[in-house]
């Protein structure tokens, strides 16, 4: 049995990370959807089948670079709102420190 490298393990444990995510997400989906999702699938693995080795790799590298850009757009929202959050968080505290300052300050 061949010894993996260090980069060929991690690589093998992300997979199996994202196979084992992937299979949770998809159990997850409504019946209706799965069966939606087994059928777009099911096509696109047939008409896949039927085009060159050239036009296959085409496909695919188009469909890889669609991924990419909905992760890297997906990635930039995710990153906006966690900082839209925090700084929503930071004003509030703000305010709050200077209603309590305000009450501190003020004769009764």
């Amino acid at each position: 049995m061949k010894q993996m490298s260090d980069k060929e393990f991690v690589e093998s444990v992300i997979m199996q990370r994202m196979e084992l995510c992937y299979s949770r997400w998809k159990d997850g989906k409504s019946s209706d959807k799965k069966d939606d999702y087994d059928e777009i699938e099911k096509a696109y693995e047939k008409a896949i089948f039927l085009l060159s080795e050239t036009d296959k790799k085409a496909i695919k590298k188009y469909i890889d670079s669609m991924f990419d850009d909905s992760a890297e757009e997906s990635k930039f929202f995710y990153r906006a709102g966690i900082r839209d959050g925090y700084n929503l968080h930071c004003k509030i505290v703000e305010i709050e420190e200077s209603k309590n300052k305000e009450c501190v300050i003020s004769p009764k």
